[in-house]
């Protein structure tokens, strides 16, 4: 009996320990955590969209030099096609082109060419 329960008593504090586990611990395979602007001159803004697309609703305008950007985790290419996450996907397979990304408590679409790796210089 005392066999089940420590087995039992194990399970539970693993168990807890991945509930419980703070976010920033799982790492994940689409990029970096966070961004910031690139290449978007003082007198303009990174336009975050409602969908991955040029025409679609502007969310909010994203300071030319803002950082702490949150990576979502999913990118698509420049139509909304799903990218592949492997580095040896095929040849003519499309480049990821608009992010999903969360910025002031609101999430879109931003595109890629506009972003760099946050490292918190």
């Amino acid at each position: 009996m005392t066999r089940i329960l420590r087995f039992s008593l194990v399970a539970f504090s693993l168990g807890c320990t991945i509930v419980f586990m703070p976010t920033s611990t799982l790492a994940t395979a689409d990029g970096p955590d966070f961004y910031c602007v690139k290449a978007v001159k003082p007198a303009d803004v990174l336009n975050l969209r409602s969908q991955p697309t040029a025409k679609s609703e502007i969310l909010f305008k994203i300071p030319h030099n803002a950082c702490r950007i949150k990576n979502l985790g999913a990118c698509v290419g420049k139509n909304g096609e799903n990218i592949p996450e492997s580095d040896a996907a095929p040849k003519g397979t499309p480049k990821p082109f608009w992010c999903h990304v969360s910025f002031n408590k609101i999430s879109g679409w931003v595109a890629i060419q506009f972003l760099k790796e946050d490292i918190g210089e």
